[in-house]
C-alpha cells in the first residue's frame, strides 16, 4: 500500500487529506471516507489495507475542526461559527469532486461513520457526482423534536458563551447515556467498543475524545432533524446501492435498530438496492471489533458486487 499526505483546498480553508492506493496494479474504484465526531481519516488506516489489497485506492480527510486540519490556535470540533453544517457538506462534496477528477472513469464509493454517516446521507441526496455505492455505518435516527430542542440547548449556549465554547452540556446530553449500557464501565468510552485495547487506543489518541464546541452540536442537531425526514432521504436517487452497518450493541444507532429502520426508509422511498447489515455483540466503532475482519470483508464483497 502507498500512503500519501497532501491538503485539499475548500472553502475558507485546506483539510488534512490522507491517500491510500495499491502499491502493484492500477485501482478497479474509489473509496471516500468520512469519519466521525472527535477524531480522523488517520484512524482508517487499518480499512484502507484491505481495501487496497483488494484493488481499491482510498482518500480519508481531516475534516474542519479535526485532527490535522485545525489550524493553529484553531477549535478542536469546530465546523464553523456560522452555517458549520453546510461548509461540512460542501467540504465532503469537494473531496468526491477531487477523487473524481484525479481518477477520471473510475466508481466512487463514499463511506461515513457516526457523524461521518450523517455527512454521507446528506451528500448523497445533493452531489452532481455519480457514486457507486454509499456505506453508512453507525448512524442514528432521532425524532425532530428531540432534534430541535438539541439545536435550540446549543444554540443557546453558542450565544451566551460563544460559537466556539465547548459544550459539556451538550457533550453529556449527547453522550453521557451510552456508557450504562455497560455498566460498570471500565472508561467513559466503553461504549465505543468491546475490545478494551481499542478503547485505550482511542483514550491515548491526543487527536480523539475532545468535546466539541456549542455551534457543532447545533449545526449537527439541525442536520439530524433535516436528514430524517422521509422528503429529504427521497432525493436520494433511486439507483444508488445504500448499506446499512451497525453493532447490535451500539447505542447510537439504537442497538442496531436505526440501520434496519433506515434501510427499509430509503427502500420506501424508491431505493432499489437498500439493505442492512447488524453484527451480535458489536459496539459503536465497528473497525475496533474483534471481528473486523469479517466486517472488512463484508464491505468489500458488498462493493464488488455492486461494480460487477
Amino acid at each position: 500500500m502507498i500512503e500519501t499526505f497532501s491538503q485539499l483546498a475548500v472553502t475558507d480553508t485546506s483539510l488534512f487529506l490522507t491517500h491510500w492506493s495499491p502499491d502493484a496494479s492500477p485501482p478497479r474504484a474509489v473509496v471516500v471516507i468520512a469519519h466521525g465526531m472527535a477524531e480522523h481519516g488517520g484512524r482508517y488506516r487499518e480499512f484502507a489495507e484491505h481495501l487496497t489489497e483488494n484493488g481499491f485506492c482510498v482518500y480519508a480527510d481531516d475534516h474542519r475542526g479535526h485532527g490535522r486540519s485545525v489550524p493553529p490556535g484553531g477549535a478542536y470540533g469546530h465546523f464553523g461559527d456560522v452555517n458549520g453544517w453546510e461548509l461540512a457538506v460542501s467540504d465532503a462534496e469537494a473531496l468526491v469532486a477531487h477523487a473524481a477528477e484525479t481518477h477520471p472513469g473510475l466508481p466512487i464509493f463514499i463511506f461515513g461513520h457516526s457523524m461521518g454517516s450523517f455527512l454521507v446521507r446528506d451528500v448523497i441526496a445533493t452531489t452532481k457526482h455519480p457514486l457507486s455505492g454509499a456505506i453508512i455505518c453507525g448512524t442514528a435516527t432521532l425524532p425532530s423534536f428531540l432534534a430541535g430542542l438539541g439545536k435550540l440547548i446549543a444554540g443557546l449556549h453558542a450565544n451566551i458563551s460563544g460559537p466556539r465554547s465547548p459544550s459539556r452540556l451538550m457533550d453529556r446530553l449527547s453522550f453521557g447515556a451510552y456508557n450504562l449500557c455497560f455498566f460498570p464501565a471500565r472508561t467513559p468510552f466503553d461504549w465505543l467498543c468491546s475490545d478494551p485495547e481499542s478503547v485505550d487506543r482511542y483514550i491515548s489518541d491526543p487527536l480523539c475524545g475532545y468535546i466539541s464546541t456549542a455551534a457543532l452540536f447545533r449545526d449537527l442537531n439541525g442536520a439530524l432533524a433535516r436528514i430524517g425526514k422521509q422528503s429529504h432521504i427521497e432525493r436520494t436517487p433511486w439507483d444508488l446501492p445504500v448499506l446499512f452497518l451497525a453493532g447490535k450493541k451500539d447505542p447510537v444507532a439504537a442497538m442496531g435498530r436505526s440501520a434496519s429502520t433506515l434501510a427499509a426508509r430509503y427502500s420506501e422511498a424508491g431505493t432499489r438496492d437498500s439493505s442492512a447489515i447488524l453484527y451480535d455483540g458489536a459496539r459503536h466503532e465497528l473497525f475496533g471489533e474483534p471481528i473486523k475482519e469479517r466486517i472488512y470483508t463484508d464491505i468489500i464483497d458488498w462493493m464488488k458486487a455492486r461494480l460487477s
